[in-house]
């Protein structure tokens, strides 16, 4: 891919400029905004990336800086090359009808600093929720058992659907799906995009990886019997899978109990100041 234009310093390989002049967004304030290093922006840290979440005027628009630090410039390039795959990831999801966040720039670099910065400049797609955060406040329980069944069963039929076209999420977690209700209807959505697979063909390996992803990750907002119901609707559409469902949840459950277990060690750690 080569590099649209420069633009206030920023090598951008991408400009959605229609999108940006309909939302009356300019250039600059992008570019201001990328350069800006405010810790109360901050939305999302991890080892390599950082997500800010900022508003400009009535917008709210998500950056995600992907970093690379190093002596060689194989390494310096990992950061670019993780951002271009993320805008080639989410162009493909578009053509196969499966909704992520609109894009309006891809950055690639500073021109003004040594190394620098890539990343990417999104919509956000609120009121969509994580779906952690969608079971426990849209569908909390008591009360909401029959609307947390059919959310399930979609959840489970939207799996499907990226399996069938070939698509594997590296990390399917609770946090990389995003979910909207639309009327009677919910709409997921997939970030996260550098971390996505296009296959002819998934195999059980990588289909039973994701189904262990977003079970243990739910671990939290589910009960058993309703992790057992989204396995089963899930088996139901792969019988050529046979799938062993109590040894799936049996797997989950264990899971779960450690990351709840090393959640309230690190809580300890912390209230005694350690």
């Amino acid at each position: 891919m080569s590099l649209s234009e420069t633009v206030c310093d920023l090598e951008f390989a991408y400009l959605n400029r229609s999108l940006m002049d309909q939302l009356q967004i300019d250039v600059s304030t992008v570019a201001e905004a990328f350069r800006e290093e405010a810790d109360n922006c901050i939305a999302k840290t991890g080892q390599k990336t950082l997500v800010r979440l900022i508003s400009l005027g009535s917008q709210r628009l998500f950056l995600k800086f992907y970093t690379a630090r190093g002596p060689s410039r194989w390494i310096r390039g990992s950061a670019r090359r993780r951002v271009l795959r993320a805008y080639a990831n989410a162009c493909r999801l578009n053509v196969l009808g499966i909704k992520t966040a609109p894009i309006l720039a891809v950055i690639l670099r500073d021109v003004e600093r040594t190394g620098g910065c890539s990343g990417l400049v999104t919509l956000s797609l609120s009121p969509a929720k994580t779906l952690t955060l969608f079971f426990m406040e849209q569908l909390p329980v008591p009360g909401h058992e029959a609307a947390r069944r059919v959310l399930i069963k979609r959840l489970s039929d939207f799996l499907c659907g990226l399996h069938d076209r070939g698509v594997y999420p590296k990390d399917f977690k609770d946090t990389n799906v995003l979910v909207r209700q639309c009327g009677d209807d919910h709409r997921f959505y997939i970030v996260d995009c550098d971390g996505l697979l296009f296959l002819r063909s998934l195999s059980r390996r990588r289909r039973m990886k994701n189904l262990a992803q977003i079970g243990i990750t739910l671990g939290e907002a589910l009960s058993p019997a309703e992790r057992l119901l989204f396995l089963s609707a899930y088996a139901n559409r792969y019988p050529e899978l046979k799938m062993d469902l109590e040894r799936v949840e049996l797997g989950w459950k264990k899971a779960i109990e450690r990351r709840q277990l090393q959640r309230d060690r690190l809580t300890t750690i912390r209230s005694r100041g350690l």
